[in-house]
C-alpha cells in the first residue's frame, strides 16, 4: 500500500445516533439512525445522507424490556430490538449467536435504573442494563457478556 501526503482517497463510513426525548406533544422517544456514504472512486465524489427514523416502545418494567429484547435476538429481527434497546445495545447483543438465556431476574429500580441477568449456556451471564425514559417506561441501554 502507497501512502501519498496531501492526497485523501474516497471514504465510506456510518453513523449511528440515538436520540431519546419526546417531540411536543407525545411521550414516545424515537431512533434516528444517520449513515453517510461517499461514492467509490471511479466517480466524483459525491455524498448522499440517508435517514431512518425507529419509533421506539419502551416497556413497563425492566424485566419486560429485557424478555421483548431477547425475544428479538433470538428471532434474529434487529427491527424489533430496536424498538426495545440502543443502538449499541442491539449492535453488542446481535454480535453474539443467539442461545437460551434462564432468567435471573432483575434488580429492584434504583435512580431509574436496574441491571437484568440471564445465564448463558457456557455457564456465563448476560447482563442488560435498563434505563427509565422520560415517560416513566423501560429501555435498554446496555449489554455486557461476562
Amino acid at each position: 500500500m502507497v501512502l501519498r501526503r496531501g492526497r485523501v482517497g474516497p471514504v465510506a463510513f456510518g453513523v449511528v445516533a440515538l436520540a431519546v426525548g419526546c417531540s411536543s406533544g407525545s411521550s414516545v422517544p424515537t431512533t434516528t439512525t444517520t449513515t453517510p456514504v461517499t461514492a467509490p472512486a471511479t466517480a466524483a465524489p459525491t455524498t448522499t445522507t440517508t435517514s431512518t427514523t425507529v419509533t421506539l416502545a419502551p416497556q413497563p418494567s425492566p424485566d419486560q424490556a429485557a424478555q421483548a429484547l431477547l425475544g428479538a435476538w433470538r428471532a434474529g429481527d434487529r427491527g424489533v430490538a430496536s424498538r426495545v434497546a440502543s443502538a449499541s445495545a442491539v449492535a453488542v447483543l446481535f454480535g453474539q449467536p443467539p442461545q437460551g438465556t434462564p432468567d435471573r431476574g432483575c434488580q429492584d429500580p434504583v435512580g431509574g435504573s436496574s441491571n437484568c441477568a440471564f445465564g448463558l449456556a457456557n455457564g456465563g451471564l448476560l447482563t442488560l442494563h435498563a434505563s427509565m425514559v422520560p415517560s416513566g417506561l423501560w429501555l435498554i441501554d446496555g449489554v455486557q457478556f461476562g
